[in-house]
């Protein structure tokens, strides 16, 4: 009985895992949005660290998120590098390059994201 409880457990803290993923990625996107600009170096460091496991988690379970949860995922981590370029972090780049490479629909959303930057630029 004990066995068969703590593998209840095991699957209830799983899903629930995977089911806040998506208001994680996008609770840190808006985080960096909103403050990056006046992150310190260590900050970053910090949240980028963050934002690869937060990836490599999304990456780990990417077929058990529905449609919507993929692409308010991916949304968040167009947003989240997006404001990682803008604010001028020297590894950004490498970092959407790699998740280019691993997370299928990332591409639309960053699309999606620099046509949002370009209409406010006016242009």
């Amino acid at each position: 009985m004990k066995k068969f409880l703590l593998i209840v457990l095991a699957a209830i803290i799983a899903a629930s895992c995977t089911q806040t993923l998506p208001a994680r990625f996008t609770r840190l996107a808006e985080k960096v949005e909103a403050k990056g600009a006046n992150y310190s170096e260590a900050q970053w460091k910090k949240s980028n660290e963050q934002f690869q496991k937060l990836v490599q988690e999304y990456i780990d379970n990417y077929d058990s998120f529905n449609k919507e949860q993929k692409k308010e995922i991916n949304k968040a981590i167009a947003k989240y590098s997006g404001a990682s370029i803008k604010y001028g972090i020297g590894n950004s780049a490498e970092v959407v390059e790699a998740i280019i490479g691993e997370i299928p629909g990332v591409v639309n959303s960053l699309l999606e994201e620099a046509g949002g930057w370009l209409q406010k630029l006016g242009l």
